[in-house]
């Protein structure tokens, strides 16, 4: 008998006024009431992992060291949107 898979991990509610963005590359908890149209530096795509290398599919740059992935820029700027 196979033993059941953990429940996934919640995240810890943030403070009123306060939300995460759902934008792929950014992330960042930020405050509602100070987000504006320039807020928020972002990937369109999603990043696409593949035999080692990671790669943001909406700009096409790709890394093969994790934290170089992660200091990639965004390639779009907007403001952020709350994760529901």
């Amino acid at each position: 008998r196979t033993p059941a898979a953990p429940p996934p991990r919640k995240r810890p509610p943030l403070p009123e006024g306060r939300a995460r963005c759902r934008h792929p590359g950014c992330n960042a908890e930020y405050s509602v009431a100070e987000n504006h149209s320039t807020a928020c530096r972002y990937h369109l795509k999603p990043p696409l992992f593949h035999e080692g290398s990671k790669q943001w599919q909406c700009c096409g740059v790709k890394k093969w060291d994790f934290d170089d992935f992660l200091a990639v820029p965004g390639c779009a700027v907007g403001p952020h949107e709350p994760d529901e």
